[in-house]
């Protein structure tokens, strides 16, 4: 099979720090996989380790059927009736499980398979780590994690520069010294974790047509495998509604080109047809089952254990793309931040720290305003803002 991924779509919201977590949240932001990334089932196997098929083993339900002979009360019934029966039934029987016991018997077989394979961790191991380095190095992770960094580190900025000076000017008229505290708080970083949509196996199984895998599982699975894949054990896979007698009577009546014969019958010999019928029928179909439900079941099992490797193979890249790209996000967010927080919150402490800085200053000075001041252009606040502040704190306790 070669499966090439079109699109794969992460959605990358990222989570801030305590003050930011107030605001609006992010909006989800769509990601689509570079097309230069492959999907696991495009890659070359070189180093991918295979694994043997384990056997299939005995079939896991029971399709025993009790043999109930011939009543003895029929041994009387006209000749043409009893073979006619027979032959009715013995068709019935063939006809019944080639369009629904085989494919009831290979779904089981396909089930057991699929499930061995993706409940065994080990088998995607190699396709995790592939994924994983694709995500590292998708450019989208490092784009959008800087540009949410630097997004984050504009309002987390503007709060806490505002909470500072605010704690400054507490006093009515206070005009203290600015104390700016730019370092950048490290629990706000450790909070920049973004928040990835993780993959989802369902998509999987639709990325994945059984078809492209086996035409033979195409052909006689009787469910989709994503929904005989949710079903939890073999038994809730096998739907043993086609065994039964009087539903294969009117199967034969529906469907047979000799079913006029029916018509010709009274009421007493339909009664013994329809007893002979179902009798017969199900001796015949315990042979059937006897001579092939284990073959037709192994060669389900043979056709889940292919097809759920292409699942595991694909499932287990797409989650190491998934580790990956979010681990690449939540570094480059991080970086982001850093990166601009210290001169965003210089910028609004020194506005903020005029505004309060001249509002408290125009407290002690009743009608006068701006405009009355001689010399307006450089403020008192700026005057504050040029003298030495060589006992700024290096790192900020909040």
């Amino acid at each position: 099979m070669k499966h090439t991924l079109a699109s794969f779509t992460a959605l990358a919201l990222m989570s801030g720090a305590a003050s930011v977590q107030a605001s609006a949240p992010a909006k989800p932001i769509e990601l689509e996989l570079p097309a230069k990334v492959r999907s696991a089932s495009s890659l070359e196997d070189d180093g991918r380790p295979s694994f043997s098929k384990p056997s299939a083993g005995a079939l896991p339900i029971s399709v025993e059927l009790p043999n109930p002979g011939i009543d003895e009360d029929l041994a009387g019934v006209d000749p043409s009736i009893e073979t006619r029966a027979a032959v009715a039934a013995t068709w019935t029987a063939r006809k019944q499980f080639k369009n629904f016991g085989q494919r009831q018997l290979f779904q089981v077989g396909f089930h057991e398979a699929l499930h061995w394979v993706l409940d065994d961790p080990v088998i995607g191991e190699w396709d995790y780590r592939r994924g994983q380095l694709a995500g590292e190095q998708a450019p989208d992770a490092t784009r959008v994690g800087l540009e949410r960094g630097r997004q984050d580190a504009l309002q987390a900025a503007r709060e806490t520069a505002t909470r500072h000076v605010s704690a400054l000017f507490q006093a009515p008229g206070r005009r203290p010294l600015p104390d700016p505290r730019p370092a950048v708080p490290a629990a706000l970083v450790a909070a920049l974790n973004p928040e990835v949509r993780a993959p989802q196996l369902i998509d999987v199984f639709e990325a994945v047509p059984v078809a492209e895998v086996s035409t033979e599982a195409e052909a006689l699975l009787a469910s989709d495998p994503w929904m005989l894949y949710r079903r939890a054990s073999s038994t809730d896979a096998y739907d043993d509604s086609w065994v039964d007698a009087k539903g294969a009577l009117d199967f034969w009546l529906d469907h047979h080109r000799e079913r006029a014969l029916w018509r010709q019958l009274d009421t007493a010999d339909r009664a013994s047809f329809s007893r002979l019928f179902q009798q017969i029928y199900q001796h015949q179909l315990s042979e059937l089952l006897a001579e092939r439900a284990e073959r037709v079941y192994a060669q389900g099992f043979d056709a889940g254990w292919t097809y759920g490797n292409a699942v595991a193979h694909e499932w287990s890249f797409r989650q190491g793309y998934h580790a990956g790209f979010a681990a690449q996000l939540t570094k480059s967010a991080q970086t982001g931040f850093e990166e601009l927080y210290p001169e965003h919150y210089q910028e609004h402490y020194r506005s903020l720290y005029r505004e309060h800085f001249d509002a408290a200053r125009l407290a002690e000075e009743p009608g006068r305003t701006d405009r009355d001041r001689p010399g307006r252009g450089a403020s008192d606040s700026t005057v504050a803002f040029s003298q030495d502040q060589s006992s700024v704190p290096a790192t900020d306790p909040n």
